[in-house]
């Protein structure tokens, strides 16, 4: 599942603070693994 259009968008929206992996502050560069919980904070 894809929740940016780009590899920038989700870089920009990491340092924003928009993304949380477990619970905690995503980095750009962190790795994702099977069964960690990915949420994404998105506006309107």
């Amino acid at each position: 599942m894809r929740l940016f259009k780009t590899r920038s968008a989700a870089s920009d929206a990491c340092k924003a603070g928009h993304l949380k992996v477990n619970g905690d502050r995503a980095k750009p560069a962190q790795p994702v693994k099977v069964g960690d919980e990915v949420r994404a904070f998105v506006g309107d």
